[in-house]
């Protein structure tokens, strides 16, 4: 698993669990036990590290957290692009972010996903 940190006043900190299915396919669990309740938090896997996150490519788009519960489970089958995503795979590393709510971008914490 993978430690996500508070990064914005208010932020939020968790963690990121990525385990690989029998299919090879991936589930994405994020446990954010300081979100704020009420707000919808989307998720996303970008590329590179933490330091790059402003001008990173969205790999996957993960299950929002919110708006009642700090949990989110996805079941990943393919990246942003529509091609197969397997995270055991992955070439390089990533970064997962999730933000303040859905009409602000603000990142109230992220965490990286060091590549296999």
């Amino acid at each position: 698993s993978f430690t996500l940190d508070s990064v914005a006043p208010g932020g939020s900190t968790g963690r990121l669990a990525i385990r690989e299915r029998i299919s090879e396919f991936s589930v994405a669990e994020i446990d954010l036990p300081s979100y704020q309740i009420g707000n919808v938090h989307p998720v996303e896997v970008l590329t590179g590290d933490t330091s790059t996150t402003a001008t990173a490519q969205v790999i996957v788009s993960l299950n929002n957290i919110g708006p009642a519960d700090s949990i989110s489970f996805t079941h990943v089958e393919l990246d942003a692009m529509g091609q197969p995503l397997i995270f055991d795979s992955l070439a390089s590393n990533g970064h997962v972010v999730i933000r303040r709510s859905e009409t602000d971008n603000t990142v109230i914490a992220k965490g990286n996903i060091e590549s296999n």
